[in-house]
């Protein structure tokens, strides 16, 4: 569980700066109250992002099915890019993780969304 001193840090990432999110990004939202969780993740850099290493999930059931969705929504954005044709294979959807640090940013996503499901 979250203690006090995250609980302030948590607090304090809505201080963070936004970055807003492409009209693609927006349709493949499951859910559009997200928005604001994710247009802050995006204007993390990755010091910030590191930062959310020390939390590990409590159920990693509960964990794996939100990751799961998170992969389809990249794989849907990587096939929907000007110039893409095909299916989109493990090497593009690794590439892609790596160059935009996408599971850095699915680990604050999911501590700062679930606080309740981490420990650190």
């Amino acid at each position: 569980m979250i203690d006090s001193k995250d609980l302030l840090i948590l607090k304090l990432f809505s201080f963070m700066a936004h970055v807003p999110l492409t009209d693609e990004e927006k349709r493949i939202l499951n859910n559009h109250e997200d928005m604001p969780i994710l247009e802050r993740i995006k204007g993390m850099d990755y010091q910030e992002l590191k930062s959310f290493d020390s939390y590990h999930p409590i159920d990693l059931t509960h964990y794996n099915n939100i990751q799961l969705e998170w992969v389809v929504s990249e794989k849907y954005l990587i096939a929907h890019r000007l110039g893409h044709t095909g299916e989109v294979t493990s090497l593009e959807l690794i590439q892609d993780m790596k160059i935009n640090k996408n599971g850095e940013r699915f680990r604050a996503f999911y501590v700062i969304k679930y606080p309740d499901m981490v420990k650190k």
